[in-house]
């Protein structure tokens, strides 16, 4: 029908026009121009319109070949069709499946390489010779924008995947695989195959390679999976011997390695076997020197060998999982940073005429996080100025937010100077959640301390009333937590001395 067509082929129409411009453009232009043409220039202005249209033709190339695939199983005029263009080729080859919507793809690797060939055989002193290095830039940031596009989408499906046919109920925590990583980075599966713990052979793995952790997880249901597999295999020989028709299959190679893409993906569930591995606390990754088809790493004091299916394998994971260690250790120390105690006052611009010393913070009514999900493990940093800040430890599964500190900030405008206070739950696989925050300006401190000696009150800054709280000499404030869903209130015990 025409809504297949149109869901098919989405912007071919437009894609092909534009490229027939650029054709007609520099056809107009060998004519007129003769060996002096101005090829950079032409292609600095048709491929900007390029990366618009292959913009439009990626962000629905999910839906052309799901379109597709749908047909090619309920269709038979059209598996029929499909097999004619691959027994004719009609000058696309062997393309006779879903791969040809990939075509169009396949011309953005291209342009780049015939554009450098262009301008190595051109003189520097050549007047179109910066365009053309332009419209180099250009087009490769054409096909790395693409390409990013391509990884990323490949990756969503391959989480969205993950989430419905992996059971995490082993572990504590939540994993949500389509989400920021512990250090603030999107996700990505960065490889994934087969393998086998050596101290139990017959236990076949599904291990997957992540930028953050190493996953190891077995068929959950292994009886059931298997008569599922056995029923789906029995209707694919039967429908194929019915209808002998041309129907794709992955190669025995590729069904045992990408199960995301095998034939019985759909009836395939895993779980958990062990907790993740996190990549940073690995260490002395290598070969197994008794075994070519083993290898090994150090984990929390403990060796961890597995065995591959060949030599290659082998080698893809040592070499995967130390380049994802060394990028997940730089990540790691780069958030560890942003946490860790810092006061970068200058002291030829700041002078400090006060200090304010904080001894105790707590935390009430905060959302709840359940135990069995991504557990109640909050912390909090507390800035001043963005220059001063001071981070508390994390309280693992309690809710006697409660926090015992010796933090010393020092003051330089009473009337300027800011307090941030900021909650956050620590997690394992995803990005800290922040539970609240509140920006204090320091005057409410100091000028409540200096007008009541004795006593604290509790403030809003929405609702700006006062309950008085007795204390002695250290002042008790607290405040409604903004971006907080609860009503929380943080509570904060200080003192403030004067420069004599």
């Amino acid at each position: 029908s025409s809504s297949h067509i149109d869901a098919l082929f989405l912007n071919w129409p437009s894609l092909t026009r534009t490229h027939e411009k650029l054709a007609n453009a520099l056809s107009t232009a060998l004519k007129a121009e003769g060996e002096q043409i101005s090829i950079g220039k032409i292609l600095c202005k048709f491929i900007p319109q390029l990366v618009t249209e292959y913009e439009i033709y990626f962000r629905f190339h999910p839906t052309a070949m799901k379109c597709f695939r749908e047909q090619f199983n309920t269709c038979s005029k059209f598996r029929a069709f499909m097999q004619k263009t691959k027994q004719q080729s009609y000058g696309i080859g062997t393309m006779g499946d879903a791969n040809i919507l990939t075509l169009p793809l396949q011309r953005i690797a291209k342009y780049p390489f015939m554009i450098y060939q262009i301008l190595k055989n051109t003189s520097n002193n050549y007047h179109d010779y910066i365009q053309l290095h332009n419209s180099l830039k250009k087009a490769n940031e054409l096909r790395e924008t693409i390409n990013n596009a391509i990884d990323e989408e490949i990756n969503r499906t391959k989480f969205e995947w993950l989430q419905k046919h992996v059971d995490c109920t082993k572990i504590n925590e939540t994993i949500i695989f389509n989400s920021l990583t512990h250090f603030g980075e999107q996700r990505k599966l960065l490889h994934y195959s087969h393998i086998r713990l050596s101290k139990s052979t017959n236990n076949l793995l599904y291990a997957m390679l992540f930028n953050d952790f190493l996953l190891l997880t077995r068929i959950k249901r292994p009886l059931i999976t298997k008569i599922l597999q056995i029923i789906n295999r029995t209707t694919y020989n039967h429908r194929r011997q019915q209808q002998n028709q041309y129907i794709y299959k992955p190669s025995l190679k590729q069904t045992n390695i990408d199960w995301f893409d095998s034939s019985e993906a759909d009836h395939l569930y895993l779980i958990v076997y062990k907790k993740p591995i996190m990549l940073h606390d690995i260490r002395n990754v290598g070969i197994v020197e008794t075994n070519s088809l083993a290898f090994q790493f150090d984990y929390h004091g403990h060796q961890m060998i597995f065995l591959t299916n060949n030599i290659n394998e082998r080698l893809l994971w040592i070499k995967n999982i130390n380049d994802a260690i060394h990028i997940c250790r730089r990540q790691r120390l780069i958030t560890s940073m942003l946490r860790a105690p810092e006061s970068n006052l200058n002291s030829a611009v700041d002078q400090p005429i006060e200090k304010i010393f904080i001894r105790e913070i707590n935390a009430i009514n905060l959302p709840l996080i359940s135990l069995q999900k991504n557990g109640h493990n909050p912390y909090c940093i507390i800035e001043m100025n963005k220059c001063q800040r001071q981070t508390t430890p994390v309280l693992c599964d309690t809710s006697n937010l409660q926090w015992n500190v010796s933090f010393r900030f020092f003051i330089c405008d009473i009337n300027n100077d800011i307090i941030k206070c900021s909650i956050y739950n620590r997690s394992k696989y995803t990005i800290d959640r922040l539970l609240g925050s509140i920006e204090i300006p320091l005057r409410l401190l100091i000028n409540q301390g200096i007008q009541q000696e004795d006593s604290s009150s509790i403030y809003s800054l929405r609702k700006n009333y006062f309950s008085e709280m007795s204390s002695l000499n250290w002042k008790m404030r607290t405040f409604y937590l903004e971006h907080s869903s609860n009503n929380s209130q943080i509570s904060i015990k200080y003192i403030v001395y004067l420069n004599e």
